[in-house]
């Protein structure tokens, strides 16, 4: 389980397992991604840092092994932004 508190992360292609002090929990990923649907919402930020936020989010989420309905919504959500911006 991974215990970092910080919200915001860049996306960085892992080559072995990470330390569980840079993996954010569950209920931080859950709370970020709803914060990223605001801010794509609101323009407060641009498409390829929301979509690297995703990314990342995703990431944390397949390396706990985060397999349930928080993590359909959360790929759902990405999905739906990414065809909006055609990516």
């Amino acid at each position: 389980v991974g215990t970092c508190m910080e919200m915001d992360k860049i996306y960085i292609r892992l080559q072995s397992m990470p330390d569980p002090a840079s993996v954010r929990p569950e209920r931080v990923l859950i709370k970020w991604a709803e914060r990223l649907k605001v801010k794509y919402d609101t323009d407060e930020a641009d498409w390829d840092w929301i979509s690297d936020q995703f990314k990342a989010v995703r990431q944390d989420m397949v390396i706990q092994h985060l397999r349930n309905a928080n993590f359909v919504k959360i790929c759902e959500t990405n999905a739906r932004l990414c065809m909006l911006e055609d990516d």
